[in-house]
């Protein structure tokens, strides 16, 4: 790339990613081996291609987010819910877009390889199974402290978590799952015929690590099943519900004669599961009035940065007011049997936003722009861009100092990465990958604020450092780029590259 042509590039970014850009590059440089120069070029294509239109769109996405109209209907999505914190666990994989999904900053997003997070047996008598991932388990601790301070009541909370799946085309759907599900000698077109979607719920029985460590910090937990289809961006509720019946009675969760669409259609005229997909004909009449009534006449952007805050303000609006219209015979009536009405209002929200998003943003079964993986580069940490919808990264959301887990996640990202990024225009002969490691800076734990940085910038180090060792080769070389970026918590705009 010529000088013009950089310079061109450059003035396309905020000032803010512009300086950014300027420093990771900077110190990359100072990383790579000889610094010769097909060294120097990869390291600045790596830089000017991914990093930066990635910390572009997040800068600009956050201003976004803070305005005052964004600000406005978050805290008023807060209110109608009514719940003191709602959370969603994800798959690393970029086609599980976060607004297919939630409003951002109504719910907290964690995002694991497979989307399963970590658990264990709690050392009590009884061992039950309780969270022993700590960005997780921080937040919720974190989240129940304050509302029990602020408010002196109980906190009613609401997680989904779940599998993800091509049903059409199943061995393309989650590779963390197909990796696992292959792992045992099996070949990936009889191991994921079925999504492997049983295999997740033999890998993770944690649903109820959730409930059990809210209750153990004071709070009152409900746990929906929620398993994402990349086909066409619906949701599927309940599937753990059908997983745990068929297990207690020995047999298999699924017709293993019987495709997995096939499968699902059958359980959801059964009632035994909830499919978005199957609400489109019964609300579509609602949603195209509600649309005209907010002056949409198009199809959202839904790809499009420019449009991320009002095209989840159309989305959440429209999806509030099917919510207060359609009363609760359209949900099978065990998925929500015991729960308080904020429970309730939380499941069928975001079984409808579901709805919306597809339909306001013509979701094709199919055809889509994420039938495909998205990915162009790789973030670790607590922090970041995680609402992304153009440049997308893998995400592994870590806490605290990487763990051999946390290492072997991302080292398993990158070797996918290795496939995906040359479908995505990604030349690797000319250009490094790169892996963003990620700091949280809050400011509200220490009154001396450069000590507070200083912490922070000290970890984010420590774990680039760890990085950096494990692809050492790929580092000297210029192939792989690894560089820290520490995130103000409260505006979710980057500060610095370390």
């Amino acid at each position: 790339m010529s000088k013009e042509n950089i310079k061109k590039v450059m003035s396309q970014f905020d000032p803010l990613s512009r300086d950014l850009i300027e420093d990771a590059c900077e110190k990359a440089m100072k990383v790579t081996g000889e610094k010769g120069a097909q060294h120097k070029m990869m390291v600045w294509n790596g830089i000017l291609r991914r990093f930066g239109p990635y910390v572009d769109e997040g800068v600009k996405s956050a201003r976004k987010f803070g305005s005052d109209e964004y600000s406005e209907f978050k805290d008023g999505m807060r209110e109608f819910l009514g719940v003191d914190g709602v959370g969603v666990v994800l798959c690393s994989d970029g086609r599980v877009l976060p607004m297919s999904v939630v409003d951002y900053g109504v719910a907290k997003i964690s995002k694991r390889p497979g989307g399963i997070p970590e658990t264990r047996r709690s050392t009590g008598p009884e061992g039950k199974r309780v969270l022993c991932d700590p960005e997780i388990k921080g937040h919720l601790a974190y989240t129940i402290e304050k509302s029990l301070r602020e408010k002196g009541k109980e906190p009613v909370m609401v997680q989904f978590i779940g599998p993800h799946f091509n049903s059409e085309n199943p061995v393309h759907g989650c590779g963390a799952a197909k990796i696992e599900a292959t792992s045992r000698g099996r070949p990936a077109v009889t191991a994921m015929r079925l999504g492997a979607v049983s295999d997740f719920f033999e890998r993770f029985d944690g649903h109820d690590a959730f409930d059990n460590t809210i209750k153990r910090h004071g709070g009152l937990n409900k746990t929906f099943s929620m398993a994402h289809d990349i086909k066409d961006q619906s949701l599927t509720f309940g599937l753990k519900e059908v997983y745990d019946r068929a297990k207690s009675e020995g047999r298999n969760m699924f017709d293993e004669y019987k495709t997995l669409p096939e499968n699902l259609v059958e359980l959801n005229m059964k009632g035994n599961i909830l499919m978005t997909s199957g609400l489109d004909k019964k609300f579509v009449g609602d949603i195209d009035k509600f649309a005209r009534a907010r002056g949409l006449e198009k199809f959202l952007q839904i790809r499009n940065p420019d449009f991320i805050d009002s095209n989840i303000i159309h989305i959440g609006s429209i999806a509030r007011q099917l919510t207060e219209k359609a009363g609760l015979d359209w949900m099978p009536g065990h998925l929500i049997e015991g729960l308080s009405d904020e429970q309730v209002r939380v499941f069928a929200y975001h079984a409808l936003r579901n709805v919306v998003y597809r339909k306001l943003g013509n979701i094709k079964p199919n055809n889509h722009d994420l039938i495909d993986h998205p990915e162009e580069l790789i973030r670790v940490g607590p922090i970041g861009a995680a609402h992304n919808v153009r440049t997308i990264p893998f995400i592994e959301s870590t806490s605290g100092t990487l763990n051999s887990k946390d290492v072997e996640g991302v080292k398993a990202l990158y070797g996918l990465s290795g496939d995906i990024y040359p479908n995505n225009g990604i030349d690797l002969r000319y250009e490094g990958r790169v892996i963003v490691v990620t700091g949280k800076y809050s400011g509200a734990r220490h009154l001396d604020e450069r000590r507070e940085i200083w912490g922070v910038e000290s970890e984010t180090r420590t774990n680039v450092a760890c990085l950096r060792r494990e692809f050492d080769e790929g580092v000297r070389n210029g192939e792989t780029i690894i560089m820290g970026v520490i995130y103000d918590e409260k505006t979710k705009l980057p500060i610095k590259v370390v």
